[in-house]
Formats: structure tokens, C-alpha cells, sequence
């Protein structure tokens, strides 16, 4: 492995976090202080890691002077809540993310939603469970709840506002894709032919045109499904470090799920696609 994609799963860097705080000028520090340390990473690993910015999101003017920041700085791509409403944000149908996504489209810089779904898994859970049982559902349910972050922004009209747009779908999985896009699509004709006049693409175009997806432990994604979803539209990650990585055996599941394709395939999913999504030099 040449290259890697590093996203900070918890800690500071969490918008609910900071906001906590009650000290803006913290917070903000805090972000800055993490954002030029990947950067700074970035540059000592021979640009082999890249991590993903983050954001103070939560004051629009700092939102899109940082983000110009990190561009300038060499950062390839950003990490946001798909909800930021949670927060007490407006949400992405509001004109308080335009100039931000205006930047993001023109610079090519992705939005990166990293195990977010616009669900709550810890509702859907039993009481009584321990942490390893409710850990396991979860984990589940976040990555099938990928299907509401994908059928918000197909709906939305964001994507028609926003051509060049690019979204990754970070830890998600693949094998859902193909359930939603045709769900979404069987509800384009029933529930919005009166949106047609805001939405100018069909879900699998909007896809295929905007949505990157990942996989690691799957087996019947990759094997059967990988034509169907787009070869161009699929990453493979390993979730290094978590327990639920696929270390050790890396190697064989990569065989195992992708040897039947052929090479300008196997490139795709392996290094093309990630290069496309982050403007990586191949």
C-alpha cells in the first residue's frame, strides 16, 4: 500500500465537542491546530498520508476561511456531519452552505461523510444490551443509513445547483447501493413528478455523477455487485486501525473479492477512484 486516506473518527476534533466548550476562540484553535498538523503530516509522509480537514462549521464566515485555508495549505478533502442540523446548523438546503460548496465544487475538494447517517443507530437498539451487542447493530445501521445521506442530497436539488459536486460515502459499505438508488428511483416516478422542474437527473445519473462509496469486509458487494454500482464509484479501504479492520489478511480479501476483474478494474477500486475523488497526481 502506497497512499492512504486518514479520517480522525472521535475526540476534539468533534463538532458537539466544541461547541460545548462555550469558547469559540477554542474551538476554532483547536480545529486549526488539527488541520495544520495533517497538513504538516502530509508533507512528512512523502504526501502518502492524506488526512481529512475539519471544520468550524458552526460560524459560516470562520467556516469558509478555514476551508479556503486548508486548500491553500494542500488539503485534499473535508469531513462534515450529514446532519448539521443536530447541531443547531442550518441544514445543507440552506443558502448558509453556498459559498462553501461553490468553493468545494470549484477547487474539486470533496465533502466527506465518515460513518455518518442520517439516522440515529444508538435508537434502534434493544435496552439491556452490553456495549459489544449494541456496538454490533450499530455499526450495521450506520452504514445502511447511508442510504438517507444519499437519497437527501438526490432530492435536495443541491446536486443540480452544484454540478461538479464530489461526495464521499466514507466506511459505508457497497451493498446497499443498488436497494436505494432503484428505491429512490421507483420514488422519483411516484412521490416527484412535481420536482421535476428542480431535479434534472435520475438517482443512479446522480450517482454515478456525484457519490463514491467504500468497502472492506464485503464479499458479495465487490464479487457481484461492483458493475451494477460503477466501477468508477467504488474505493477499498481497511479500516486500519479499528477492530473491526481486516488486518491481518488484507491481501487475501483483496484477491478474494476483486481477482475475478480485470486489471484497469482492480486499478479502479484500488487506486484510480480514490485519485479521481481526491485529486491525487497518479
Amino acid at each position: 500500500m502506497h497512499a492512504q486516506i486518514g479520517f480522525q473518527n472521535s475526540g476534539v476534533t468533534q463538532a458537539g465537542s466544541l461547541m460545548s466548550l462555550g469558547d469559540p476562540a477554542l474551538a476554532l484553535a483547536i480545529i486549526q491546530i488539527y488541520n495544520d498538523a495533517s497538513a504538516e503530516y502530509q508533507q512528512v509522509s512523502g504526501n502518502r498520508i492524506f488526512n481529512m480537514a475539519h471544520l468550524p462549521f458552526w460560524d459560516q464566515a470562520e467556516l469558509e476561511k478555514e476551508a479556503r485555508r486548508c486548500h491553500d495549505m494542500g488539503l485534499k478533502g473535508f469531513v462534515l456531519p450529514d446532519t448539521p442540523e443536530r447541531v443547531g446548523v442550518p441544514s445543507f438546503l440552506s443558502d448558509y452552505w453556498t459559498p462553501f460548496l461553490e468553493m468545494c465544487e470549484a477547487t474539486g475538494m470533496p465533502l466527506n461523510f465518515h460513518l455518518n447517517a442520517a439516522i440515529d443507530p444508538n435508537t434502534l437498539t434493544w435496552d439491556g444490551f452490553g456495549f459489544e451487542q449494541t456496538l454490533s447493530v450499530v455499526a450495521t445501521m450506520f452504514s445502511i443509513g447511508n442510504a438517507a445521506t444519499l437519497g437527501n442530497w438526490m432530492v435536495s436539488g443541491r446536486l443540480d445547483q452544484h454540478p461538479r459536486l464530489k461526495i464521499g460515502l466514507i466506511e459505508s459499505g457497497m451493498g446497499w447501493v443498488p436497494f436505494a438508488v432503484e428505491a429512490l428511483e421507483h420514488q422519483f416516478n411516484e412521490m416527484l413528478p412535481s420536482k421535476a422542474h428542480l431535479l434534472h437527473k435520475r438517482p443512479w445519473e446522480y450517482f454515478r455523477d456525484h457519490f463514491w462509496v467504500t468497502y472492506w469486509f464485503e464479499k458479495v458487494g465487490p464479487k457481484q455487485l461492483l458493475e451494477t454500482i460503477g466501477v468508477d464509484n467504488v474505493m477499498f479501504e481497511t479500516d486500519f486501525p479499528h477492530p473491526t479492520s481486516l488486518y491481518p489478511g488484507v491481501q487475501a480479501h483483496v484477491i478474494d473479492t476483486l481477482g475475478g476483474y480485470d486489471f484497469a478494474t482492480k486499478k479502479k477500486v484500488l487506486q484510480d477512484n480514490a485519485c479521481k475523488l481526491y485529486n491525487l497526481p497518479l
